[in-house]
């Protein structure tokens, strides 16, 4: 059984395996970093440690959205904020019921940066490689 945290970018539901995710947050003040992506919000401090802020809505190229709530993952040991549009909740997802990401996707959004898609209570979920995000 996989655990994920699952919101909405542009109205599509995406998630994340729990394990990657140590908090979730309301949106943070952030730093513009001189020279960053266009899809690094900026930078914050969460509890003593300076943290990347990334909009995965500029990542994936899905527009700009004021506002949002923030995923901290911790990938390769260091902590990353993902913006997203609104946290839906936990979802456990029978392994069975997690499935490559379908050919015709990849006009959506690049399938590198996904782990596959999964189906829980009629419900889809494209699940995101984090680490390939980074």
């Amino acid at each position: 059984m996989s655990e994920l945290i699952v919101f909405t970018l542009k109205g599509e539901k995406f998630g994340i395996e729990i394990e990657k995710v140590r908090e979730i947050s309301e949106m943070v003040d952030v730093t513009r970093v001189p020279l960053a992506p266009p899809y690094v919000e900026g930078i914050t401090n969460l509890r003593g440690e300076i943290v990347p802020i990334i909009s995965l809505r500029k990542r994936f190229e899905l527009g700009e959205v004021e506002g949002g709530e923030v995923i901290l993952i911790e990938e390769k040991g260091k902590p990353v904020g993902f913006v997203v549009d609104k946290i839906l909740g936990i979802v456990k997802v029978p392994k069975e019921k997690i499935k490559k990401v379908p050919r015709m996707m990849e006009s959506v959004i690049e399938t590198k940066y996904l782990k596959g898609v999964a189906q829980a209570d009629k419900e889809k979920y494209i699940i995101l490689d984090t680490e390939k995000i980074l």
